[in-house]
Formats: structure tokens, C-alpha cells, sequence
């Protein structure tokens, strides 16, 4: 029987984690994919080491830097259901 796809949110941890899928936990080769429900003005720093990101604000303002460079504030819908 095939694992299932369906992975039900936990609620936030104290920085805002709420889902964490390693390519080991998924049994994927590639991709992991981890979720945050961040307080207004709660901060987060991700380390890449070898992999890259991607960043996806569904909803809300975030100031974003990459190794060093600012790309300043982003975002802004109030929910992933306004334009």
C-alpha cells in the first residue's frame, strides 16, 4: 500500500513550525518542505548549507536577506485568497 500524501498540520511549535518533511521522512531523494506560522514581528533564520530554497509567503509582510544582501520587505496579501 502506498504511504499516505495527506499530512495533518501539528500545531505551531515556539518558532512557528508547523510542518517538517526531510527527503529521509518522505523518502524522497531531492526535496524537503517545512512550514511556518510566524507571529507579527516573530523573526526566522534558515540555514542552507548545501541546498537550495525557496521562499513561499502565502500571506503577510517579511523582510527577506540572503547572505548578506536585503531584498527588503515582500508580500503583503492578508490571506493565499486575496490576489
Amino acid at each position: 500500500m502506498s504511504p499516505s500524501l495527506l499530512v495533518k498540520p501539528a500545531l505551531p511549535a515556539a518558532g512557528g513550525q508547523v510542518h517538517r518533511i526531510t527527503c529521509e521522512s518522505a523518502g524522497w531523494r531531492y526535496v524537503g518542505f517545512e512550514v511556518f506560522d510566524l507571529l507579527a514581528g516573530q523573526g526566522l533564520v534558515r540555514e542552507s548549507s548545501d541546498r537550495e530554497q525557496c521562499l513561499v509567503l502565502l500571506s503577510g509582510r517579511a523582510s527577506v536577506s540572503v547572505g548578506g544582501r536585503d531584498f527588503g520587505a515582500i508580500g503583503g496579501r492578508r490571506s493565499p485568497f486575496d490576489g
